[in-house]
């Protein structure tokens, strides 16, 4: 029987985002035929978007700042799923998400925007998200509808490992990953419809053309390598404006 290909990729700053990591992997590997490639970002430039496409499943482990994700994960999203993304290379995988974090108050230190932040990047990339049921065991103390949220620190911000139950649900939440995508192993390119191709080849060959080569952090003022002047052969919209002010400002 053909083996299911499950991506882990996180990062973590003081190892509470590897506990839970761990537990993840762990449960992936516990449905038979399912393997996990585990990838922990130093810079969040680790792996193309060719790598990541090549597997059917994707989970992103973070740890929370300021009730959004880590700065290595953003930056994966921004420089490899979003390339991914401009010619649909990730349609129809799986995807779940997890993460760690402590705020004062033991308010859950913006666990949900976190996770609904890098969910939505998967959406985009027409993706099949994983949700956290609450009959999952351990997510009486875990539980966020989106994926487990593990605590890191009490109402004072006191520090302490993720407890057992944020631990089990972590666990639990790989295995159902796991099993999702191998039920649907072999079938990602029958789920949704396609022939919509946008944006053209042209402009997907540009993109990644630039993208690969150094060039200033900010560009200077009149530099744009994605500028267009005229459309692209076959374009369509609702809005007709003359050449001259199709990129006037209201």
């Amino acid at each position: 029987m053909a083996t299911s290909r499950v991506l882990l990729v996180w990062t973590t700053e003081t190892n509470s985002t590897r506990k839970m990591a761990d537990a993840v992997r762990k449960g992936v590997q516990s449905v038979p035929h399912v393997s996990c490639t585990d990838v922990v970002l130093e810079t969040g430039t680790e792996m193309t978007f060719e790598e990541v496409a090549a597997h059917d499943a994707l989970i992103l482990g973070t740890p929370v700042r300021h009730r959004n994700m880590h700065h290595r994960i953003k930056r994966f999203i921004e420089e490899t799923l979003e390339t991914a993304w401009l010619d649909d290379r990730m349609v129809g995988m799986v995807g779940g998400t997890f993460s760690i974090g402590g705020g004062h108050g033991d308010a859950g230190a913006g666990a949900e925007m976190c996770q609904l932040g890098m969910l939505a990047a998967m959406a985009a990339n027409g993706m099949i998200l994983t949700p956290l049921p609450k009959c999952t065991p351990g997510a009486d103390h875990a539980g966020l509808h989106w994926g487990p949220a593990g605590r890191s620190g009490g109402a004072r911000m006191e520090p302490y490992w993720p407890s057992e139950p944020m631990v089990q649900a972590a666990f639990h939440h790989g295995a159902n990953i796991a099993r999702l995508t191998h039920a649907l192993h072999g079938r990602r390119n029958d789920i949704f419809v396609r022939g919509n191709e946008a944006p053209a080849a042209d402009l997907v060959a540009a993109f990644r053309a630039g993208a690969a080569q150094d060039r200033p952090a900010v560009p200077d003022a009149d530099a744009n390598p994605a500028y267009r002047r005229t459309a692209p052969d076959g374009f369509v919209s609702g809005v007709t404006k003359s050449d001259d002010d199709q990129f006037d400002t209201p």
